[in-house]
């Protein structure tokens, strides 16, 4: 009897420091960390002042830091997903979808087969602010709220080019809602959108431009930031 009570006791103390250690050794619940957007402030696409041609970005390969040239791009195009383009003889910068560069079209800006591997980029005209740029920098559910208005933001308009695949270039378009058959040219201080990679992004145009920009008085340069979801 004496021994079944001394079993019985050790096997009640053996639960109880099992349970307790249990207890200690449970994980502590991780906070959420939180997600700010990816940023790259100041880029300078262009070049000299005979630049007539393109450069190229990668937003996916986070180890390209600043736009790149051909030589250089070719090595990564499976990673470049945008294209900035300047026609010299109007004056006209502008960014175009890898797909759409890597095509002949009527207007020319960009012949560059090798992009065909690129990343398909998609481009929005939009109403957005730099408050909206600048919202989205630390809070990314902006960009579902932003992309879903579709009265703020639509995929930019082109004469030449498929819908959604080039901002800028010779034509003008002044009204928002008047663009369906002209392309879009770049303004300073606004707000453009994109996708690529299933993630959403936005260019602006810095309000600090070289002198006269677009037409150049020395290099063919734009100043733009870019935020983008992770």
């Amino acid at each position: 009897m004496k021994i079944t009570f001394t079993v019985l006791l050790l096997t009640v103390v053996l639960i109880f420091f099992n349970c307790k250690k249990a207890t200690v050794e449970k994980p502590e619940p991780q906070p959420i960390p939180s997600v700010s957007a990816l940023y790259w402030e100041k880029l300078t696409f262009g070049g000299p002042p005979n630049f007539n041609g393109a450069n190229y970005f990668s937003t996916i390969d986070t180890s390209i830091k600043a736009p790149i040239y051909e030589e250089e791009a070719k090595l990564k195009a499976d990673k470049i997903d945008i294209v900035y383009f300047f026609e010299l003889n109007y004056a006209k910068p502008g960014f175009m979808g890898t797909q759409t560069a890597s095509k002949l079209w009527y207007w020319d800006y960009v012949y560059k087969p090798w992009l065909s591997v690129g990343i398909p980029t998609k481009y929005y005209l939009t109403k957005l602010s730099k408050s909206h740029f600048d919202s989205a920098k630390s809070d990314v559910s902006k960009f579902t709220e932003y992309f879903s208005d579709s009265s703020k933001v639509k995929a930019a308009p082109h004469r030449i080019y498929p819908y959604g695949t080039c901002i800028g270039g010779r034509e003008i378009c002044l009204d928002y809602n008047d663009c369906s058959a002209s392309d879009i040219s770049l303004y300073k201080e606004r707000v453009y959108g994109f996708t690529s990679n299933g993630k959403k992004g936005m260019i602006y145009i810095r309000k600090e431009q070289p002198i006269a920009w677009p037409i150049p008085q020395g290099p063919n340069v734009t100043y733009v930031d870019i935020i983008k979801e992770r």
